[in-house]
């Protein structure tokens, strides 16, 4: 037997066993399935620019022009430049978090969460709003505080809402990039009822009896968007829900309009949802609450009497300090990278998984007839709307 065929029994065999096809399991399979995914993304983009190639030319000469032609106007240009990568590092976080079909990064508990946590015990600890040095856009560490040192008993000055208007901007970027994350999950379940295949996992849910909890609420949810989608869209979208996905698939399903959908997860992502997250981090790191968690800690565990509220006060100095590479790294902060490292490792991997097993089904479920075949080669120029 060839190695050829036996190249392509294997592939007809795993085309069955979607669900195996991972990296651990059948790493060379599932490379091949990726990498032919991502030569079919590659060609589809060529087309995109090919087709749009005057305003794209337009646009990059125009953008070149302003950036490299000296003049007074480059000091904005240095701080559009700030403003940009600051908005693009935010929405990229947020995209990560969501995007995956349910693998996605939580970087809000990563980053987001940290941030806020971080401003907020700053801004208790100065009473007052802090500075960034050198700005928001390139921060590096807090100004030394400037207002008076509030007394133990006294109450702070500063407030929730004005600790929230201060953060607000990259929890919205950030939430705005959860919202665009949730498009996969709609754009391929709608193009692949376009393309006249039929999504099994609807299917038996309509068919099926469901018994359990979390069966009854995907079925309710099914239900719900083929009748009133804005409004359960909105209402999925604003708490954390790991059925979401289920409300994207469901609406491309049944093409709901790419407009319908998208508002509704960007209100309840981007405004409702992140809100409704920010506000819990500033209360929860208040200085009132943040003194009643550690004391409760420390009182439930003995052995870290002082040293909890010791390791926050030391934590809290380096918040003014700029970043020293020649200091040595606590063993606190290195297993945090190590803990990050491990989750984007993972979340890659889980990409890669998620797109091989998507290419398998697709080559196993493939086009019929010619006319299927050409609407598939078309996909990216289907109208969303």
């Amino acid at each position: 037997v060839s190695t050829q065929s036996t190249w392509d029994f294997q592939i007809a065999f795993m085309e069955d066993k979607i669900e195996d096809i991972t990296l651990f399991r059948h790493p060379l399979l599932t490379i091949y399935y990726f990498g032919s995914l991502m030569i079919i993304y590659l060609g589809r983009l060529g087309q995109l620019i090919k087709r749009y190639a005057v305003p794209i030319f337009l646009f990059c000469a125009i953008f070149a022009l302003i950036v490299f032609t000296p003049g007074f106007h480059q000091k904005y240009v240095g701080t559009g430049k700030e403003i940009f990568k600051f908005m693009i590092y935010w929405v990229v976080l947020g995209i990560a978090s969501s995007v995956g079909f349910g693998t996605g990064l939580h970087t809000f508990v990563l980053y987001l969460g940290p941030w806020i946590a971080k401003f907020t015990l700053v801004s208790y600890e100065c009473d007052a709003i802090p500075n960034m040095i050198p700005n928001k856009w390139s921060f590096t560490h807090f100004a030394n505080c400037t207002s008076h040192t509030p007394s133990p008993n006294a109450e702070p000055s500063v407030s929730v809402l004005g600790i929230y208007f201060n953060v607000l901007f990259e929890a919205f970027l950030w939430g705005l990039g959860t919202a665009i994350g949730e498009l996969p999950p709609y754009l391929v379940a709608k193009f692949a009822k376009l393309a006249g295949d039929n999504e099994e996992e609807l299917e038996e849910l309509e068919r099926a009896e469901q018994i359990t909890l979390i069966g009854r609420l995907k079925k309710w949810l099914y239900l719900g968007v083929r009748k009133h989608a804005f409004i359960v869209v909105l209402l999925g979208a604003s708490i954390p829900n790991p059925l979401f996905d289920l409300a994207g698939v469901t609406c491309g399903y049944f093409l709901i309009p790419f407009h319908t959908f998208f508002f509704a997860t960007f209100i309840g992502k981007a405004i409702i949802k992140v809100s409704l997250q920010s506000v819990f981090m500033i209360l929860a790191f208040s200085k009132k609450h943040a003194e009643a968690i550690i004391l409760y800690v420390e009182s439930s565990f003995p052995f870290l009497k002082n040293s909890l509220s010791a390791f926050l006060d030391n934590w809290k100095k380096q918040f003014f300090s700029p970043p020293d590479e020649n200091v040595k790294q606590s063993w606190i902060a290195f297993g945090w990278e190590i803990f990050i490292t491990l989750m984007i490792s993972y979340f890659i991997i889980s990409i890669i998984n998620s797109l091989a097993q998507t290419r398998a089904k697709e080559l196993k479920t493939g086009p019929k007839t010619k006319k299927e075949q050409r609407f598939r080669q078309q996909t990216l120029h289907f109208t969303i709307y």
